[in-house]
């Protein structure tokens, strides 16, 4: 999985919920991109730490 962030404002993505966490760093910057390749199965609920109410996601790794 490959997350772009880009704009005007800072994102982030952070397990909040899952079998295993990982987190993009968060240094406030509005462009660049994060991936990461999940090897342990189950559900992982990903948040953006700077907007958490409006920036979520659900992915199953099966």
């Amino acid at each position: 999985m490959t997350w772009n962030f880009s704009g005007s404002k800072p994102h982030s993505v952070t397990v909040a919920n899952g079998p295993r966490g990982f987190s993009s760093v968060y240094w406030g910057q509005t462009s660049g991109s994060y991936s990461v390749t999940p090897k342990v199965k189950g559900t992982y609920k990903l948040v953006c730490l700077v907007h958490p109410t409006t920036m979520a996601e659900t992915l199953v790794v099966k």
